[in-house]
């Protein structure tokens, strides 16, 4: 057996990420990970294509997409193709049927009143639980709070496998969470049997990521959606011109 240190949770230029594939697999090289899952919003297309070649700085990448359910984000791994949006229990068929495995993402969710008695939202139901193979109990772009509230989920229900992942939007945010996978080998058969065996282990974020890569995503969220808001006002203020009719 070998231990595979893992980042699982990665965003590329593909849906919102700022770093292309390339990017982030040479910053996933640089920093020492074995392994970089690609999990686009919405698409599977930015790791699609290391099905066939994977990359030549010894990095092992696993194709995966973040679907988006009616109950909550999930992280699909060793997918074929891309799932579009729909119920947990079609994406749970759906990514079975392509041989993948899949996990509850961002367990916790803050609320208001987290703000004053700590308190945390729980996304996906224990029976809707069952429809996965684990969770990912430490995301590095999630509160501490919420992070070991799902900690203490999974040491509750320990039929659950644990995985940690950056959710890193940046390149340079890589590895600030991740999972130390314990495999026989390095190939993405062997890595998909350890992960569907639970020989995984989440740790992490680590304290940069908590303090500074968390507060610049959010930052460029807010000045992102701030900047779409200005634009959705100054178009609705302009007066709408009719259109010529040629004669």
């Amino acid at each position: 057996m070998i231990d595979l240190k893992a980042d699982l949770h990665c965003h590329t230029t593909f849906s919102d990420g700022k770093g292309t594939p390339e990017q982030c697999i040479d910053r996933a090289g640089r920093i020492g990970l074995d392994v970089l899952a690609i999990t686009d919003h919405r698409t599977a297309e930015g790791g699609l294509r290391y099905w066939h070649e994977q990359p030549s700085n010894g990095v092992v990448v696993i194709p995966g997409e973040e679907i988006r359910t009616d109950e909550g984000h999930i992280l699909a791994y060793f997918v074929k193709r891309t799932i579009e949006d729909c119920t947990l229990e079609e994406a749970a068929a759906k990514v079975r049927e392509q041989g993948g495995l899949l996990y509850a993402t961002h367990l916790y969710h803050p609320t208001f009143r987290r703000h004053i008695w700590g308190e945390s939202r729980q996304t996906f139901l224990d029976q809707e639980l069952a429809l996965v193979d684990g969770i990912e109990a430490r995301n590095g772009m999630t509160i501490s709070r919420c992070n070991r509230d799902a900690v203490a989920y999974a040491q509750a229900h320990p039929g659950l496998g644990l995985i940690g992942g950056s959710d890193a939007h940046f390149a340079w945010d890589i590895g600030g969470a991740w999972t130390m996978i314990q495999s026989e080998g390095r190939s993405l058969d062997e890595i998909r049997s350890a992960m569907a065996d639970h020989r995984t282990c989440a740790l992490g974020p680590t304290r940069i990521n908590r303090l500074l890569f968390r507060w610049v995503y959010y930052a460029a969220g807010f000045c992102r959606n701030l900047d779409r808001e200005k634009r959705r006002r100054f178009h609705s203020a302009r007066p709408h011109r009719r259109r010529r009719r040629l004669s």
